[in-house]
């Protein structure tokens, strides 16, 4: 069985949900830097392919955050009578896993079936008073069933719905995914 080991860097891009204001301001990207490493791996038993893949994922510390945390107003009064300030911000550690199969029925249609489940640990928030809130761990996990038919001889459309199985996922997903050819880039139109 091959084993495939990739890792990512993901980096602090958009406006930080740590740094805005709340009342006001959205978020447009997840304010800290991140490093990741995995491996996956296949298993072909034809027509069945069984795949599985494990990751971590760690989340550097922000600090010197200076946001305002509270009940929600703006005259300085929390629900605990008094807004605090955000200092520093620890996202903690991700780690997950998944496995299934795809079964081929012929050569035009395939069924997908997966588990994969995640867990987040470690998070701490610490405010300018030396207060402090750890989240209790969140584990996320879905069951996903995709359908792939062949529309054409290079392209495949892919169906895919998925099942939340706990309080931290979202209950239903769908998906519908194609390849996009773009011509221009290196490939040239047949005349």
């Amino acid at each position: 069985m091959p084993l495939i080991l990739f890792g990512n860097l993901s980096t602090k891009t958009g406006d930080s949900p740590y740094e805005i204001n709340p009342l006001t301001d959205l978020s447009t990207g997840k304010g800290y830097y991140s490093v990741g490493v995995g491996a996956s791996t296949r298993k072909y038993i034809d027509p069945v392919v069984l795949f599985a893949s494990v990751s971590t994922n760690y989340g550097f510390k922000e600090s010197g955050l200076n946001q305002i945390r509270g009940g929600g107003n703006t005259q300085g009064e929390g629900l605990t009578g008094r807004n605090r300030v955000l200092d520093t911000f620890e996202p903690g550690v991700t780690a997950g896993f998944s496995f299934g199969f795809a079964y081929s029925f012929n050569y035009d249609v395939s069924l997908t079936m997966s588990y994969q489940q995640s867990m987040n640990m470690g998070t701490k928030f610490t405010y300018d008073t030396g207060e402090y809130y750890e989240p209790a761990t969140q584990t996320s996990s879905m069951f996903a069933v995709a359908l792939g038919v062949r529309v054409s001889p290079k392209t495949i459309v892919n169906g895919t719905i998925g099942i939340g199985l706990t309080e931290d996922s979202p209950d239903v997903s769908l998906g519908l995914s194609f390849p996009l050819d773009i011509l221009g880039f290196g490939k040239k139109k047949a005349s």
